[in-house]
């Protein structure tokens, strides 16, 4: 049983790899036109301070960090038994 645990979080350590590159990318993309959004307006409307634009950047930069350190946690086991009882 532990080896089958061992294999299966491996497995899915593998496949949160991947979540977690795609999770970051879509969120870097997001986040970043958010903040180009920001500095655009900023051209022609004086009244977005510079504070809003570094606090966007901030966000995306802290929102990359956490998706980063997002981990897997094993919350549930299902153990399935092959067979009739009764033939031990």
């Amino acid at each position: 049983l532990r080896a089958m645990l061992e294999a299966a979080e491996a497995r899915a350590d593998a496949a949160a790899a991947g979540l977690r590159a795609a999770a970051a990318a879509r969120a870097d993309t997001v986040l970043a036109e958010g903040v180009a959004r920001l500095e655009s307006l900023r051209r022609i409307n004086d009244t977005v301070r510079p504070a809003e634009i570094e606090l966007a950047a901030e966000q995306r930069r802290r929102i990359g960090e956490a998706i980063g350190q997002a981990r897997l946690r094993l919350d549930a086991v299902r153990l399935l038994v092959v067979g009739n009882p009764d033939d031990e």
